[in-house]
């Protein structure tokens, strides 16, 4: 079945919004930063590449629900909202390039995963 997003309103995964021009700026201004912060997060450790790992979903997730709220959606309110956000974008086709769809996918499973960010390889994060 081919994922709409009123099959996801009717899911109860979505619901409508009346995005504000502001609200959709000040959230794309903090997820940039999220990411600039991840990008200059300090260290080698695995604490450190978790932190920066961390930063960088965050901040991932948070330009998915730019592009939620630009189509007149927002997450319906519960646990990991930005999870089911990202979530959500990988299942409606057209919408995101599915190669970005599949590493946002990935990011999303990792930090789900019971270990954390311990598997994170150096080289996968700065």
């Amino acid at each position: 079945m081919t994922e709409t997003f009123q099959t996801l309103v009717d899911r109860g995964w979505l619901e409508p919004h009346r995005r504000q021009v502001e609200e959709v700026a000040h959230l794309w201004q903090v997820a940039i930063s999220d990411i600039a912060r991840a990008e200059r997060e300090p260290g080698r450790s695995a604490e450190a590449r978790a932190r920066r790992f961390e930063l960088a979903w965050q901040g991932a997730a948070k330009l998915c629900l730019v592009v939620m709220y630009a189509e007149g959606f927002r997450p319906a309110r519960g646990p990991a909202t930005l999870a089911r956000v990202a979530s959500v974008l990988a299942q409606l086709p057209g919408l995101v390039d599915p190669s970005v769809a599949a590493v946002i996918e990935e990011g999303r499973q990792r930090r789900e995963r019971p270990n954390g960010f311990d598997d994170v390889a150096q080289s996968e994060v700065r």
